[in-house]
C-alpha cells in the first residue's frame, strides 16, 4: 500500500480532506435558537412511567442493596421489604 501512495505522490495525487465541524464547537451559524423550557411532569404522570420501566415502585418500595464476595465470586443481591 505504501508503494501506491508514493506512486501517487509522485502523478501529483493529493488525497483531499472533507471540510467538516469539529465536534465540540458550535457552527457558524446566524440563528442561536434556545429550547424552549418544559413544564414540570406531574407527579401521577412520573409514577406511571417509572412503573411502566421499572415494574413498580421505587418510592413506595424502599430496597437495600448488598454485595456479597469471597474467592469463588461476587453475589449481588436485593433484599426488599416484607409486604
Amino acid at each position: 500500500m505504501m508503494w501506491e501512495l508514493v506512486c501517487w505522490r509522485k502523478a501529483g495525487f493529493t488525497p483531499s480532506v472533507p471540510q467538516t465541524l469539529p465536534l465540540f464547537e458550535k457552527a457558524n451559524s446566524a440563528s442561536t435558537d434556545q429550547l424552549p423550557a418544559l413544564p414540570p411532569d406531574r407527579k401521577r404522570e412520573l409514577l406511571r412511567r417509572e412503573f411502566a420501566v421499572l415494574g413498580f415502585l421505587c418510592d413506595r418500595h424502599p430496597m437495600e442493596f448488598l454485595t456479597f464476595e469471597d474467592e469463588t465470586g461476587i453475589v449481588e443481591t436485593t433484599f426488599f421489604p416484607q409486604g
